[in-house]
């Protein structure tokens, strides 16, 4: 069991320093007799922005805490901890549940209680905590828009362009920025078709990047910046802002949106030629009967046509994968009207009458049980009522909550084995003769009632998932 310290500097709030809160704990800490044994840090790390797994030290912390090695902690502020509102009132439950002492080190912060009084209390300090780290955000966000429509921080500058933070202006490299003109003059009165096209044009003319050679990212990048025709974007938490300046412009906004149809036609995707997908329907069910090999699914040629066929290479066997298929599926078809002559509706009546039953009974003593859970908790909330002892009303409560979600759960496996009793209610229609298997779920109909399939050179066993049932037939498809 020991003391800790945690220690957190925000990303855009430069106040309350890692230095100047160690020193606080420590204070504390002396004037409370306790000696910290291990310092928690997030330096530059937002609490509003990042979750709590995302901060290293406050996640190792809570670890610690969670596993009964930490008693007290010592820490500047409750936002230090958190901003957000969610977040704080995970970690208070954390602390509340471990019993772990918190020192706050900053003056008239309000310590924390772990009382009904006490959660309400925290409750609404995590409104607050919340509230003051948006209107920070809020303040500095309406400074940065400020300064940028006065022309104080005009953002990040484009290649040609530097920000003197002393004189507070903007200076033009008149030679990198006639390199940037070069590029919107090539696109604009070259016919290009690709990016590629471009750059290779830029190498051939010695237009270089700082002596070195353009690439196509870069080139799209400056080729898309309003800046080289006068006009800044500022993207603000997803409110574009806009501001003229006008001494920076190279280009006229003709010349610039000349460029971007251009690069609109460089930077387009070709659409990818689609492949022929093609579906092996008796993959790894039609096997080889010399080599109990499965016959694998090749394509190739014939007559100047692609064709798709079923092989076993050592045994010279290729058979067209269509005219095999529907050979095997004219089988099977059969082989499913002979299946109703016999007594398959009445054993599968039978069935559905059995299953039937056999979900009554599941549904009786189910509601056997939700009659008892009924009456518990009648009981516990005639209990609730009667009880004036906070603490024991705060368990019945919990019992109370159990109960609901045990009851919720019965009613939806009731209602879930009813409408399976439903559909077994429904009248099966077995085929007719004109069996039709459609082309989406024919793997799926072979697998389900062919066991396996034989060929050699002229004959063909199918084998079907039905112990007395077979068929041999003459094989017509081959590719010679």
């Amino acid at each position: 069991m020991k003391a800790v310290a945690y220690y957190r500097r925000s990303t855009n709030i430069q106040e309350n320093s890692i230095e100047m809160q160690r020193q606080m704990a420590r204070n504390a800490s002396y004037q409370k007799a306790l000696l910290i044994d291990e310092e928690f840090i997030d330096d530059a790390v937002s609490g509003r922005k990042k979750t709590i797994q995302e901060r290293e030290g406050l996640s190792s912390m809570l670890s610690k805490i969670e596993s009964g090695e930490i008693t007290d902690v010592f820490v500047y502020k409750r936002d230090r901890l958190a901003r957000n509102a969610l977040d704080y009132l995970q970690i208070f439950q954390l602390l509340k549940e471990k019993q772990v002492k918190v020192h706050f080190t900053a003056e008239n912060e309000i310590p924390i209680q772990y009382s009904p009084a006490g959660e309400l209390i925290e409750l609404l300090m995590a409104g607050i905590i919340q509230r003051e780290g948006e209107q920070i955000v809020e303040r500095i966000s309406e400074t940065i828009k400020a300064n940028f429509q006065r022309g104080k921080n005009p953002g990040n500058l484009p290649f040609g362009y530097e920000f003197d933070k002393l004189t507070k202006t903007i200076s033009r490299d008149v030679e990198k920025l006639s390199v940037v003109k070069s590029i919107f003059d090539a696109v604009n009165s070259n016919d290009f078709k690709t990016m590629r096209q471009l750059t290779d044009y830029l190498k051939d003319n010695n237009i270089q990047r700082d002596e070195k050679p353009w690439s196509s990212q870069m080139a799209r990048n400056v080729l898309s910046n309003p800046t080289y025709m006068g006009i800044r974007l500022l993207n603000l938490s997803g409110e574009v802002l806009k501001s003229r300046y006008d001494a920076l412009a190279i280009v006229t906004e003709s010349e610039w949106l000349t460029a971007q149809e251009a690069l609109e036609v460089l930077t387009s995707k070709r659409k990818p030629v689609e492949k022929e997908k093609v579906t092996f329907h008796l993959e790894n069910l039609v096997f080889c009967k010399q080599c109990n090999e499965p016959l694998q699914p090749k394509k190739g040629m014939k007559n100047k046509e692609s064709i798709h066929y079923y092989s076993c290479r050592t045994h010279q066997i290729k058979l067209i994968k269509s005219e095999l298929e529907n050979q095997v599926l004219d089988s099977c078809k059969q082989f499913f009207q002979e299946l109703l002559k016999t007594h398959l509706p009445d054993f599968h009546q039978r069935r559905r009458n059995e299953m039937s039953k056999t979900l009554e009974n599941q549904i009786d003593e189910m509601e056997q049980n939700l009659h008892k859970l009924n009456q518990r908790l009648e009981r516990k909330i005639e209990k609730w009522l009667n009880e004036n002892r906070q603490f024991k009303k705060e368990k019945l409560e919990a019992d109370l909550l159990n109960l609901l979600q045990q009851i919720a759960d019965e009613k939806e496996r009731i209602h879930f084995i009813e409408k399976e009793m439903i559909e077994l209610t429904q009248t099966i229609e077995f085929p007719s003769d004109n069996l039709d298997i459609h082309e989406s779920t024919m793997r799926v109909y072979f697998r389900d009632i062919i066991s396996k399939i034989e060929v050699e050179e002229h004959m063909m066993n199918i084998e079907f998932k039905h112990p007395f049932l077979s068929t041999k037939e003459v094989l017509h498809t081959r590719v010679s």
